[in-house]
């Protein structure tokens, strides 16, 4: 029902005359044709009808009105709204759909499918992180189980033991493998050494040497001791200690050597006393080596000198080899020592 504006009554009540309820109008008689319910219906305004006037008829073309929901007319759905399933029927019967129903019908089917695509990856990590746990523990067990059967079985414990000394036999030998490959090395570099010259002299020439050094010591025993009578302290009071080198000349107690001295043959047994004197004091100690290697020297040169062996008559002499292998030691290292 509408209402009239004030420049249409005037100067009436504000309230419009209320209709006779016995001249009810049913408007589907007077506009015809099938009602449509539909929400967004087109639905034009009802006119005034005023007691004791004839109905004047609708004011403009018919159309559709619209008729309250009863209860044997429910409320269409959400999907019946926006068109999932059915559509919605127009005046004629003709069904549409919108652009932006079709957009959201898509992103609605995106959306399902993007949660299925997420939902079946969680439920495949899920699996594979259930087997690999399965397979860990399965593992674990098998170690255990492996561990305990070693630990239990003293064969497996003999085994494990084989092994270790294996291995350890095995590094013993390299380490003595690398050991002669340095022995070798350091016996070929003193071959090396070896065969280099280190002051050597023929035997002709030491003979000679010997022979004017012999000849020397006697001329100097006639030129003082023969036929004279040297004092008994003189010879023997100075160091070294002439007396010890004397009883190795002429074994006896001391009054034995000093009367030997003065016999007619003093002169020899002075010569053999300087010849005793320069082997102990001056070949024996290495004196031209010089400083304290002279007695390094020696100290080795004593500790390495080969023992003597008593012959078949009793002399005691040094075995040839021996004495050969000595003797080329010691003038190698004499010759190193100079050379230093």
């Amino acid at each position: 029902m509408t209402h009239k504006s004030e420049e249409d009554t005037g100067s009436q009540s504000p309230t419009p005359p209320l209709a006779d309820p016995t001249q009810q109008v049913d408007w589907a008689d007077h506009f015809g044709g099938p009602t449509l319910s539909a929400p967004g219906a087109d639905i034009w305004p009802r006119p005034v009808l005023v007691p004791g006037m004839p109905f004047p008829g609708p004011p403009f073309p018919p159309a559709t009105p619209f008729l309250p929901r009863t209860l044997g007319t429910p409320y269409p759905s959400v999907g019946d709204i926006l068109g999932y399933g059915q559509t919605l029927r127009s005046d004629d019967g003709v069904s549409s759909q919108t652009q932006d129903q079709r957009t959201i019908l898509q992103l609605r089917r995106d959306v399902e499918h993007e949660r299925a695509l997420r939902l079946h990856g969680m439920t495949l990590w899920q699996e594979q992180h259930r087997r690999l746990a399965s397979q860990r523990d399965l593992y674990e067990g098998n170690l255990d189980r492996l561990l305990k059967e070693q630990s239990a079985n003293p064969k497996i414990q003999f085994d494990s033991k084989q092994r270790k000394l294996k291995r350890e036999l095995e590094e013993k030998e390299k380490e003595v493998t690398e050991r002669t490959r340095m022995w070798k090395k350091a016996a070929t570099e003193l071959n090396k050494l070896r065969a280099q010259s280190f002051y050597q002299i023929t035997d002709e020439y030491l003979v000679g040497l010997i022979v004017k050094l012999r000849y020397s010591i006697r001329n100097f025993s006639l030129q003082y001791f023969e036929g004279t009578s040297p004092p008994k302290i003189s010879l023997f009071a100075q160091l070294p200690n002439y007396l010890n080198h004397a009883s190795a000349i002429i074994p006896g107690k001391e009054e034995e050597i000093y009367s030997g001295v003065h016999s007619k043959r003093d002169y020899q047994i002075i010569q053999a006393l300087i010849w005793r004197v320069l082997v102990a004091e001056v070949f024996n100690k290495f004196t031209w080596v010089g400083g304290k290697t002279s007695e390094s020297f020696k100290h080795l040169h004593t500790k390495l000198d080969p023992a003597w062996n008593s012959d078949s008559r009793g002399i005691e002499r040094p075995e040839p080899e021996a004495e050969r292998k000595f003797q080329t030691w010691s003038a190698t290292t004499i010759g190193l020592l100079l050379d230093a």
